[in-house]
């Protein structure tokens, strides 16, 4: 098999960094409007740019390293993420912001180096990451928070799928073929 050269991916993520910077400041300054509803939760993936950058790289991710990849790692992000969201009231700002910093710069970094984790390590990091989301949103949301989580999750949802579905268009552009990580029985 060939081994994946996706330059490209690499290219994604170093845009991604250039934007990674603001990724700590995505959170604060929304007011409460940008948190009160579903309109808002179905929007903020796609104009927070913390959210775009690490839910597409989740996607690309989640395609590089194949097989079962493709379910958990996207399902452990979004899982997570409404479990950050229920434990807000429970955490300080800082760590949340933290958390959502680390993840937007980590996923970056995971797709620049084409790492090509064990799939439980993968699903923990992306878990962690969710829940970094999940959590600064959770803080600050107004109105109703139920409705804002569930717009954020569906349009999350979607937005990895584009991030697996630019990957796979990536690889298949370039004539690779993805090298599916080992698996157990």
């Amino acid at each position: 098999m060939t081994k994946i050269k996706t330059r490209p991916l690499t290219a994604l993520a170093i845009a991604a960094a250039t934007v990674a910077p603001t990724a700590a400041l995505a959170h604060p300054g929304h007011g409460p409007k940008i948190t009160q509803g579903l309109t808002e939760g179905l929007l903020h993936p796609w104009t927070g740019m913390d959210h775009f950058a690490a839910l597409l790289l989740t996607g690309a991710w989640a395609t590089v390293l194949g097989g079962r990849a493709l379910r958990q790692l996207p399902a452990a992000m979004l899982l997570a993420m409404v479990a950050g969201f229920v434990a807000a009231p429970l955490a300080g700002s800082q760590i949340a912001e933290a958390l959502a910093a680390f993840a937007t710069l980590s996923l970056v970094a995971v797709a620049a180096l084409r790492y090509r984790a064990p799939l439980p390590l993968a699903v923990s990091a992306c878990a962690l990451f969710g829940f970094g989301h999940g959590l600064a949103h959770g803080l600050e949301s107004a109105g109703s928070p139920a409705a804002f989580a569930t717009g954020m999750v569906a349009s999350s949802a979607m937005l990895m799928g584009l991030g697996v579905a630019g990957a796979e268009w990536v690889l298949r552009s370039l004539g690779l073929t993805r090298v599916a990580l080992p698996t157990k029985g």
